[in-house]
This record gives structure tokens, C-alpha cells and sequence, in this order.
């Protein structure tokens, strides 16, 4: 509902306006009325509403002069003027100080109406740029309470409801016909390749005939009952709404996690030489058939392929692959895994200094709590210590040491997690017999001690 107060020095005219019409049924809400200007003012300030409809000239302070108070609080502010005159030097100075309407008393039903529906506009049209601006923002961090509250301020959900995001993508010159779908459905975002709503119970068949019909696809987000994750949800949908990506086909996609994928991630980070992942690489698209893979898991895949990658010398790291969209930078599946086998130009990686990389970091992990040192692996393959410094982080994208303290953090964690094991036993196991300064690193690195990741988990 959108709150409204009413200030007149002539109570009957505050009753009549009270009267007039059902504000609720027109989506407002009178939180507040005075026949006081001054009371008005404190009103105002603790009462926040966005519309304020006032007379123009009261005693003691006129409505311009309330109207100047209240946006130097609230710009957003709206305010709508009465006045039983028709000067233009009102109208002049209503209209310039930014009024919506100024309506002559006696107050007609129709003018009301016609007024509130210029405001409500206004207000939608002003949250939807916020809640554009703010995906655009933060949407990535998965949680954002001023977007939560634009979205529960223009499509409140009332227990039991519950909604979904809802995105279609795919070239449509022309809007989608919204009118065969849900009543509840609003869009809050439109392009020419992208259609997003929030939905209340949609309907399934409605959506495929609009999908059929116009030639995009659909993708729905989990359900919710409130908007405390709608950034995620949002994600979630116009991930799903890609999955021609994969299919070849439009349709229509409902975003669920899929436990095989995490067993096919585990599979190709369980790969130990470069040729095994060349092999991977050579029957991932069955892999991903078999899994039924979506085209929202695509993301997670492409990271940790492109780990490994990376990790067995095959590519260097490259800032710009962290921003790297599969399903928007790459036309198909094909095209996108085509690039991946292309790294191998000879069936392996043809960069000897680049494999020594690999097989260090192979040994690292089998004795990550042995005190192996650069200078340990450079003079065990011939290098210059400074030379394989270089060599080391242009692999990896990160230096020998950091690559080895977050490897032995990693295993720590895992060893925290997982076990009861004595907190100094665990430091122990991984390469450092000063608890202390274990405790100190772990916490750098980690934003937690020890005693409080550990208290997080169990």
C-alpha cells in the first residue's frame, strides 16, 4: 500500500477526502491526517509517507512551505495541492516546486482516482530504476535488503503465497503477451533478449504457450515467501532461462540443484595428469548428457575445468577468465568446449617448463606437510630459484608461497571440519608445530581462528 496524509485547516474537507473514495482498493493507505500544518509537520517526519495531499493556504504555515519542509527530509516525497482558488500564481508555484497535481474544491471522484494513478506510476516507475540499479550493483552477492524492500513495497507476498522469479530470453521484437499468463505476474525488468518478472503460483502451460508462441525460453527460480534471497533467485532464473544453450531448443526450465553435478565436479578435480584431463575434455559432452546437466551448472564446471587447466601448465592465468559467462560468451556447447580442446594443439600440454609447474604442485599435495621450499623444487629441476618464482605464478596466477599456505590451510580446514582432532594435532599435521602462529595464519587467510571455524561447522 502506498501511505498517504491529509492536511486541511477545515476538518470537513480532511472527512470528505477520507470518504470520497476506497482508498485501499485504489492500493493506498491513509496513515495520517491533521487540520493542524504545524502537527503536520512532526507527522510527517515520523509517519514517512509518500504522498502528502494538502491545502495550498492554511494558517501559520502555507502548504508550498509544508511542501518545502517535508523534501528537504523526503525528496521522494510526493505532494498533491487543494485550493478553492484557481490563481496561477498557486498553480505556477505548486507545479515548479515539483507537485504532481493541483486539484480544485470542491474534489472530484474522477479527479482523485485520475491524480493517484499518476502517483502510483511514479512510485513503480521510481522503484523499478532502484531495483535496476541495485541488481546491477550487487546482485552477484546474493543478498541485498534495499532490493528485498522494493520488491516486498511493489509485489508484497502474503502467507501462503509463494513466488518465483521468472526470465525469458531470446530475441522478441515485440513485448510477450503477459495477459496469457498469471494475474500475478509483474515485469520488473524488460530488454529486447531479456524478460523478468516475479510470479505468484505461475502457470506452467500458460508459460510454454508463450514460450511456443514466441519463440524464447522460460526459466523459473526456486519458490520463496519472502524476498530475503531475490538477488539469488533472480541469478537462479535467467540462468535457467539459457538452457537452450545446452538443448539446442527453447523451453521452459525450473532451477534445481543437481547432486550428480557435484559428483561429475569431483570427478574432474580427481583428474592427476594432463593427458587424464585431455581425456575428460575429449567426453564431457556425454558427461554432461549423463549428468542432465543444465545450463545454469555450467558456470561451476567452467571454474574448476579451468583450474586444472591451469594447475597442469595446459593455460596461464588469465584475471579475465574470472568473468568469464559461458552462456553468454560462447554461442553453443559445442563452441564452447571446442575452445577448451583447443588448448591442447598436440594432444598435451607442449610446454615443458609449464608441466614441471604441474608436477610440483601434484607433489605439493601428496606432502603438504613436509617444509618444501621454491628453492627445494628449483634446484630439484635445474631452475634458477628466481626464474621459477616467475615461472610459478605466471601458471598459477599466484606465488609459491601463497600457493602452499592456502594448500595448507585447505587440508586444515577439511581436518577441522571432519574430525576431533586436537586443534594443535591438526597444525602439526599440516606443516607447522607453533600452534600460535598456525592459529595466526589460519585466521589471515580464513577471517575465523581455528576454535571458531571449527565452532562454525560442528
Amino acid at each position: 500500500m502506498i501511505r498517504v496524509y491529509l492536511i486541511d485547516d477545515e476538518s470537513p474537507i480532511v472527512n470528505e477526502l477520507r470518504a470520497l473514495i476506497d482508498w485501499e482498493e485504489c492500493g493506498f493507505e491513509i496513515v495520517g491526517y491533521s487540520y493542524d500544518p504545524e502537527i503536520a509537520k512532526k507527522e510527517i517526519l515520523a509517519l514517512r509517507p509518500e504522498l502528502v495531499i494538502s491545502d495550498v493556504k492554511m494558517d501559520g504555515c502555507s502548504g508550498l512551505e509544508l511542501f518545502v519542509y517535508a523534501s528537504a527530509h523526503f525528496p521522494a516525497i510526493h505532494f498533491c495541492f487543494l485550493s478553492a482558488y484557481d490563481s496561477f500564481e498557486y498553480v505556477s508555484e505548486a507545479l515548479k516546486l515539483g507537485a504532481v497535481r493541483y486539484l480544485r474544491k470542491p474534489i472530484r471522484k474522477n479527479e482523485l482516482i485520475e491524480m493517484l494513478e499518476d502517483v502510483k506510476t511514479n512510485i513503480q516507475t521510481r522503484l523499478l530504476n532502484e531495483i535496476t540499479i541495485s541488481l546491477s550493483e550487487d546482485y552477484v552477492g546474493g543478498r541485498n535488503n534495499r532490493v528485498c524492500e522494493l520488491f516486498q513495497h511493489l509485489y508484497p507476498l502474503h502467507a501462503p503465497e509463494k513466488g518465483r522469479i521468472i526470465a525469458f530470453y531470446g530475441k522478441h521484437e515485440s513485448p510477450l503477451p503477459m495477459d496469457q499468463l498469471a494475474m500475478a505476474y509483474r515485469v520488473f525488468y524488460q530488454d529486447e533478449n531479456l524478460t523478468l518478472g516475479v510470479a505468484v503460483h505461475p502457470d506452467l502451460n500458460a508459460i510454454e504457450k508463450v514460450v511456443s508462441s514466441a519463440r524464447v525460453s522460460a526459466g523459473l527460480s526456486e519458490e520463496f515467501s519472502d524476498y530475503s534471497l531475490v538477488a539469488g533467485a533472480i541469478r537462479h532464473a535467467r540462468a535457467a532461462a539459457k538452457e537452450k544453450f545446452i538443448t539446442g531448443k527453447h523451453g521452459v526450465t525450473l532451477y534445481q540443484e543437481n547432486p550428480r553435478v557435484l559428483n561429475l565436479l569431483e570427478k574432474i578435480n580427481a583428474v592427476r595428469s594432463a593427458s587424464e584431463l585431455e581425456t575428460l575434455l575429449a567426453n564431457l559432452k556425454t558427461l554432461l548428457q549423463e549428468c542432465e546437466v543444465k545450463a545454469y551448472d555450467l558456470q561451476k564446471i567452467y571454474r574448476i575445468i579451468f583450474f586444472n587447466l591451469v594447475k597442469y601448465g595446459i593455460a596461464s592465468y588469465d584475471e579475465k577468465a574470472d568473468e568469464t559467462s559461458v552462456v553468454d560468451d560462447y554461442e553453443d556447447i559445442d563452441s564452447f568446449l571446442n575452445d577448451l580442446k583447443n588448448l591442447f594443439p598436440d594432444g598435451a600440454s607442449s610446454e615443458p617448463s609449464a608441466n614441471v609447474v604441474g608436477e610440483v604442485i601434484r607433489d605439493l599435495e601428496e606432502n603438504y606437510a613436509e617444509r618444501r621450499s621454491l628453492a627445494y623444487y628449483a634446484n630439484k629441476y635445474n631452475y634458477n630459484a628466481c626464474y621459477f618464482s616467475q615461472l610459478f605464478k605466471k601458471v598459477t596466477g599466484v606465488s609459491f608461497a601463497e600457493y602452499f599456505i592456502e594448500l595448507k590451510i585447505g587440508k586444515a580446514q577439511q581436518l577441522i571440519a571432519s574430525t576431533n582432532l586436537l586443534l594443535a594435532e591438526i597444525a602439526s599435521m599440516v606443516g607447522y608445530d607453533d600452534y600460535y602462529h598456525f592459529s595466526k595464519i589460519y585466521k589471515k587467510h580464513t577471517g575465523l581462528t581455528p576454535t571458531e571455524y571449527r565452532a562454525s561447522v560442528k
